[in-house]
């Protein structure tokens, strides 16, 4: 997503929203690889929630944002 590319954090808002509306897990994983590239530090509420779902390669994303926010707060959530 162009979103995260460019680092518009203005953006976590609607990707949250989106989030939360759709079953489409391409479209979740797209968002969960988005919010690692966008830098936002709110986004650990957001990568926590894709942690919890049931698909696998969502959950895979999440780690991964996680990992390149770099933030030590989110490895509590993986472990």
């Amino acid at each position: 997503m162009l979103l995260g590319g460019l680092q518009l954090r203005e953006g976590y808002e609607d990707l949250k929203e989106l989030y939360h509306q759709t079953s489409d897990w391409l479209l979740q994983l797209s968002i969960m690889a988005t919010l690692g590239e966008l830098g936002e530090p709110k986004a650990i509420e957001l990568l926590e929630a894709g942690l919890q779902s049931d698909n696998g390669l969502v959950r895979l994303s999440a780690v991964s944002a996680l990992g390149e926010l770099g933030n030590q707060e989110g490895v509590s959530f993986v472990n």
